[in-house]
């Protein structure tokens, strides 16, 4: 059969070579902008997609679109070319469908070259599948749902793209793109539908504004990280469904999942992606983040999970979540957003993405690309929904102006083409500005666990991410020597807090005590490093310790510490939390009694007057979070 859809008629070649010169005028005569048009009625040279692909130049430099026109076609495809795009008259209504199951194809072949519905060859890079339904379905015909892919690439086919397409199977391995060393994938506004492991990627993979069904309780989604300590999966805006109890995702290699504004039905279970047993030694650890995710609500089993809490801060690099786009994901190998060709009859991948929050007030500019046929773009924009139309344009984007801090807006754009017009989908994002990193470094009175840290961040609102740093038994010269300040300059903050003295002070060991001079050094060295890296350093004096006189005021025994930080924050003119002056006066009013409650128990059943409990943590981070606010303005509307 597949020898049979290579060899073609001279003269079927000699139309071909004719077709691709006019330029393809015959496929072009109704205003479409293809190169080649499939149909199975006979009203194109081409019935069967096989057909048209092969009719294409081997090694073409010239990016070709094949348009295939609505019917079922139950045939295999064979990908060999590069520069190609497979685009469907509509994704319901232009299907290739055919059953095969993985287990068959390989018991009298050596490899996967033909065991899915589309194979993508050796070598095969810019291929974009689009606006078609690709189903592979041996598992409806024949009742069995092991492994059977939709699509399946070769182990060197990369810059693979698949847009507002279904892609089905009705067993595992839907969508199994499988370079492990360089493969690169981009999928937006699609469907996935499948069994275990139903999106499974090697190598870099993005996302976006789709939708997961899952038939499985084993596992959605796969990752195989193992090839480059980089490689990672991002999930942007999509949502995932299935039966009772379908699992989110595992990995059996060294992978790296990023699931943003996710949702999730109350189907789901409660399990984390997790890791399945590996062939090769794991050598990054298991690394599962998340930002924006919720499960859908409506009943008692639809409670949220803790495992998918945000949690980017604990990533490499600690990226924001605006920075995370596909452009990002891919390191700089490639920018689909930018380069892929208008092969969609409507417009498509939105900037700002749909759902974004982080849209600048100060205005953006809104740019997509444009539909296929599309000879003007009518750009309706605003806060209305649906929006006004704001312009009928040649020009692929439009400058949105200033726009009012934390408004939703909406917009489409309408491609006018000689057909008439096509109308695009409903975008939206929200105004607001970047968000800005806070860091805490520190001794354990900053941690979250026994520190002011978690009572903070509970004044913080969602205007800025708080990362806390801080550590356990640590002073000015340990925190640095163990090499915590850089990587807490690593997660590139905007802001750092820091706090140390505690564990500074004599009697706390020669690895961990300064004297007064070395003292002021090392936080005036925290203060210039902090600057170097484009950050804002403010210094918070340290907690008091909870000493009561007998007349149940505070005796405080970190004076000389406290002092040396004010006069290195005074002469460096960096912002100042007086945190020890605030935390004294609030225990002076509280008194003996409620003060000492503040704090937690020690091992022995005596109260420790350094560390704080809930409550201690609400008042002294509640503390903090209003000294900053007066010690930098602009950081005002942050704290709530």
């Amino acid at each position: 059969m597949r020898m049979k859809m290579k060899e073609m008629t001279t003269s079927a070649a000699a139309l071909a070579a004719l077709l691709l010169a006019a330029p393809s005028s015959a496929a072009r005569a109704d205003g479409e902008r293809a190169d080649l048009v499939v149909a199975t009625d006979g009203s194109s040279p081409y019935r069967t997609v096989q057909q048209a692909i092969d009719a294409l130049p081997v090694d073409d430099a010239t990016p070709r679109t094949i348009l295939i026109r609505n019917g079922v076609y139950r045939e295999k495809v064979y990908v060999t070319r590069r520069r190609l795009a497979l685009v469907g008259e509509d994704r319901e209504n232009t299907r290739l469908e055919l059953p095969e199951l993985r287990r068959n194809w390989r018991a009298s072949h050596p490899d996967d070259w033909g065991a899915a519905v589309i194979n993508v060859g050796p070598q095969v890079s810019d291929l974009v599948i689009a606006n078609l339904t690709v189903h592979n379905t041996y598992g409806g015909e024949q009742g069995d749902h092991d492994h059977q892919f939709a699509i399946r690439s070769s182990a060197d086919a990369t810059r693979i793209a698949i847009l507002h397409a279904r892609v089905l199977a009705d067993g595992g391995d839907t969508l199994s793109l499988w370079n492990a060393p360089a493969g690169l994938g981009y999928y937006a506004d699609s469907v996935f539908e499948g069994w275990v492991d139903f999106v499974c990627p090697r190598g870099w993979a993005y996302i976006t504004n789709s939708l997961f069904v899952s038939h499985s309780t084993t596992a959605s989604i796969w990752h195989d990280g193992s090839k480059d300590r980089d490689q990672k999966l991002v999930v942007r805006h999509s949502r995932f469904e299935g039966v009772p109890g379908f699992a989110l995702g595992r990995n059996h290699r060294d992978g790296q999942f990023y699931l943003l504004d996710a949702t999730f039905s109350s189907a789901m279970a409660d399990c984390p992606i997790y890791p399945a047993q590996a062939p090769d030694p794991r050598q990054w650890g298991e690394r599962y983040y998340y930002s924006g995710c919720s499960r859908d609500g409506g009943g008692p089993d639809a409670r949220a999970f803790s495992w998918y809490g945000d949690n980017l801060e604990t990533a490499e690099g600690a990226p924001r979540e605006e920075e995370i786009t596909a452009a990002w994901t891919f390191g700089g190998r490639w920018d689909p957003e930018a380069a892929l060709p208008a092969v969609l009859p409507f417009a498509a991948l939105p900037f700002p993405a749909d759902g974004a929050r982080r849209a600048d007030p100060s205005g953006v500019t809104l740019r997509w690309t444009p539909g296929r046929n599309a000879r003007r773009e009518r750009v309706y924009f605003g806060e209305a929904d649906p929006p006004p139309l704001r312009a009928t344009q040649a020009a692929r984007t439009f400058a949105t102006g200033p726009l009012r801090d934390g408004a939703t807006y909406h917009w489409r754009v309408d491609s006018v083409t000689p057909l008439g017009v096509v109308k695009g989908a409903p975008w939206s994002f929200t105004a607001g500005p970047r968000q800005l990193r806070i860091a805490l470094v520190g001794d354990s009175t900053v941690t979250d666990g026994i520190g002011w840290g978690r009572g903070f961040k509970a004044h913080v609102n969602d205007g800025a991410a708080v990362a806390n740093r801080a550590l356990n038994g640590r002073s000015s010269r340990s925190y640095a020597a163990e090499g915590h300040w850089t990587r807490a300059l690593a997660l590139r903050p905007d802001y750092l807090l820091i706090q140390f003295g505690h564990n500074d002070v004599p009697g706390k060991g020669a690895d961990r005590e300064t004297d007064l001079p070395t003292y002021a050094a090392n936080m005036a060295r925290y203060v210039d490093e902090a600057r170097a890296q484009g950050a804002v350093p403010v210094i918070v004096t340290s907690l008091t310790r909870r000493h009561f006189t007998d007349e149940g005021k505070i005796r405080s025994d970190l004076g000389d510490y406290v002092e040396a930080a004010r006069r290195v924050a005074a002469e460096k003119g960096a912002p100042l939390v007086d945190l020890h002056a605030r935390s004294i006066e609030l225990l002076d009013a509280l008194g003996r009694e409620r003060g000492l409650a503040l704090g937690v128990l020690k091992p022995d059943g005596t109260m420790d007057k350094t560390h704080l409990n809930a409550e201690g943590s609400r008042l002294f981070g509640a503390a903090v979070a209003r000294e900053l606010a007066r010690a930098v303005p602009v950081l005002g509307r942050c704290i709530q």
